[in-house]
């Protein structure tokens, strides 16, 4: 999906919800995805800015 959409470092990731519908899978799953990616350092989350991309 990230390189389908051609996002860089720095860009906004869509909400939890778009990416749950795109991918097909339950929000819950989604948010656990990101998550994961935000401990290993590849997203970085704030919650009134949203998901960017880090790594």
């Amino acid at each position: 999906m990230i390189d389908a959409e051609g996002l860089k470092v720095g860009d906004r990731l869509p909400p939890e919800v778009e990416i749950a519908r795109r991918l097909g899978i339950g929000r819950a799953k989604a948010r656990e995805a990101l998550t994961s990616w935000q401990s290993m350092g590849i997203v970085v989350r704030n919650k009134k800015a949203g998901t960017r991309l880090a790594a």
